[in-house]
């Protein structure tokens, strides 16, 4: 009988594991590793279903992101989570002063819960319970070695600022430029808006022209959908660009985790199996990584 697949070192995956591991530009990179615990999981997921994960990993962007101050209804957070996920933002901070975040399934929890796959599930948020402590992390112990421009979008209303510019006459491709950043900012439009912190923090302001937003109601979900065209028109001009992978390749390698152990009922029988056998300390290492799931 051959060797276990479970005591191979990855580079004798392929001779002892008898998995049939496709050709991937993303696993098996620099930013995916491969091990043998991801080789069993592939094999539980469908060729086509890995090329559409990787195709969206690929897009995931580490160089513009989202902040949100006290946007706490789970309806508003649901279509905030689907329009990051949709445009490749990958992280999101999150400003609880107020109002804690909350999805359509009710608690935080539900965000390791593998029964449930909403947009949430693939993105990763940051939470403060200050404007200061989101600032901090965001600009200095965090974005190290980055310059990151942070810009307010606003609802083309007779509220917004004097100052806000429309979203064409904004040098977006200047503001991701090599190493630099950007975040938008999002307050309650219902409520204050902004914190006077963050408004004071924010490099410019900008809205999309026309978009009105007449009942009061609707005015949260113009505000997202501001956000949305925003990033819409950052893809159109190829100011946004898929470099998660490069500049943060084991948020890439977790996202694609995340991925193969949601997309198939059979991943958790597999990886209570893969305890159950001793394995080497590379696979050991990386059933440790995944116990999260």
């Amino acid at each position: 009988m051959g060797e276990s697949i479970w005591s191979c070192a990855p580079a004798d995956l392929d001779a002892c594991s008898g998995y049939k591991v496709a050709a991937s530009a993303l696993y098996g990179s620099a930013a995916v590793r491969r091990d043998a615990v991801l080789d069993a999981l592939r094999t539980t997921v469908k060729a086509t279903r890995l090329r559409h994960y990787e195709a969206c990993i690929a897009k995931r962007s580490s160089s513009v992101r989202v902040l949100v101050e006290n946007l706490g209804e789970p309806h508003i957070a649901e279509r905030l989570a689907q329009i990051c996920d949709t445009f490749g933002v990958h992280h999101v901070y999150v400003v609880e002063s107020r109002r804690r975040l909350s999805f359509p399934y009710d608690n935080l929890a539900s965000l390791r819960a593998r029964n449930v796959n909403g947009a949430e599930k693939f993105i990763r948020f940051h939470f403060f319970d200050t404007a200061a402590g989101a600032l901090q992390h965001l600009l200095h112990d965090e974005g190290r070695g980055h310059s990151t421009a942070l810009i307010r979008v606003e609802c083309d209303s007779e509220k917004r600022s004097p100052a806000a510019i429309s979203i064409d006459a904004v040098d977006w491709h200047a503001l991701t430029l090599g190493t630099r950043r950007i975040c938008f900012l999002l307050g309650d439009p219902l409520a204050s808006g902004l914190s006077p912190r963050l408004c004071h923090a924010a490099h410019l302001s900008c809205f999309v022209p026309s978009l009105a937003v007449t009942p009061q109601f609707d005015e949260r979900f113009g505000l997202l959908e501001s956000l949305a065209i925003t990033l819409a028109h950052l893809c159109e001009i190829h100011a946004m660009v898929g470099d998660l992978a490069v500049r943060e390749p084991d948020e890439a390698a977790s996202l694609y985790e995340s991925c193969l152990l949601r997309s198939s009922k059979s991943a958790p029988k597999m990886m209570a199996k893969l305890r159950e056998q001793p394995p080497a300390s590379n696979t050991k290492a990386a059933l440790e990584r995944l116990s999260y799931y």
